[in-house]
C-alpha cells in the first residue's frame, strides 16, 4: 500500500516528495493558495487552501502538520474524527488545556492517531548522547543550558508575545531534556532528523507499530507544561509549578 499524504503548511512538502518510500505527495495544503500551488506544482502534487477539507478526502490517507502555531488546535482532533494518522510539529495547540482536550479525544477514540513532532528524538548525536547519560559514563547530569536559535524570528503579529515564543520554542527544548539529548550544530542533523521522523511515521500509518522514538500527544502535552511554568517563572521571579496529569495509559 502507497500511503497518500497530505502535507498542512508547505515546510516538509519535499521530504515527503523525495525521501519517503511508500509514500508520496498527493495535497500540499497552505492558506497562501499560490504558495501552495508553487510548490505543489514543483512536487508533483495537488494543491489546497482549506486544512479541514484537505484533511476530510478521501484520497488522503495520513497528514503532517507543518502550518502555523495558531492554527493547530483544531487540526488533531479533525484527523482523529477522520480515523486518520496525523504527524503534528509542535506545538499540539498553544496551551496545556487544548492539548489536554486532543488526548481525550484520542482516548474516545479508542486507537492513536497522533505523532507529536519532536524529530531531536530522531537525531543519531542525541541518542548517543542519551546512551552515555543513562549508563553513567560521564556521572549524573546536573544541569542542562539550552541556547535555541533559529535562522529568522516571525514578525509579532505572527509569533505572537514574547512569552508566547518562549513556550513555542522552549518546548522542544523541554522535550529534548526530557530524553537528555544535546545538539551543538542543528543545520544539517534537523533535515537528517526530521527524515526520520517522517519516514517512521510512514512506518506507523501504513499499519506498523506506533514508533519507539515517537512522542505521544502526553509529550506534547508535558513538554508544554514545563515551559508554560517557566515563562511563568519569567514573569514572577519565582519558582511555578510543573504538576502534569498522568500519562494516559494508552500513551504508554
Amino acid at each position: 500500500m502507497t500511503l497518500r499524504i497530505a502535507v498542512i503548511g508547505a515546510d516538509h512538502a519535499r521530504i515527503v516528495a523525495e525521501a519517503l518510500p511508500g509514500a508520496i505527495l498527493q495535497v500540499v495544503c497552505d492558506m497562501d493558495a499560490a504558495r501552495a500551488r508553487f510548490i505543489a506544482d514543483r512536487d508533483g502534487a495537488e494543491s489546497a487552501s482549506d486544512a479541514q477539507a484537505t484533511i476530510a478526502r478521501d484520497d488522503v490517507d495520513a497528514v503532517i502538520v507543518t502550518s502555523p502555531d495558531f492554527t493547530h488546535a483544531p487540526l488533531s482532533p479533525a484527523c482523529i474524527e477522520a480515523g486518520k494518522e496525523v504527524m503534528r510539529e509542535t506545538p499540539l495547540s498553544q496551551s496545556s488545556a487544548e492539548r489536554l482536550d486532543v488526548m481525550q479525544a484520542e482516548e474516545t477514540a479508542g486507537e492513536r492517531h497522533i505523532m507529536q513532532g519532536f524529530m531531536r528524538r530522531n537525531d543519531p548525536a542525541c541518542r548517543q548522547m542519551r546512551k552515555v547519560l543513562h549508563h553513567g559514563r560521564i556521572g549524573r547530569a546536573l544541569m542542562r543550558h539550552n541556547w535555541h536559535r533559529n535562522v529568522a524570528t516571525p514578525a509579532a503579529a505572527f509569533a505572537g508575545t514574547i512569552s508566547t515564543n518562549l513556550v513555542s520554542h522552549a518546548r522542544v527544548d523541554q522535550d529534548g531534556a526530557r530524553t537528555l539529548g544535546h545538539d551543538p550544530d542543528w543545520r544539517d542533523r534537523d533535515a537528517e532528523a526530521c527524515r526520520r521522523q517522517n519516514r517512521a511515521f510512514v512506518k506507523w500509518a501504513r499499519g506498523g507499530a506506533y514508533p519507539e522514538l515517537a512522542s505521544s500527544a502526553w509529550d506534547g502535552y508535558a513538554a508544554a507544561g514545563i515551559a508554560e511554568a517557566g515563562a511563568r517563572a519569567l514573569a514572577s521571579g519565582a519558582r511555578e509549578d510543573t504538576s502534569l496529569v498522568s500519562r494516559p495509559a494508552f500513551c504508554t
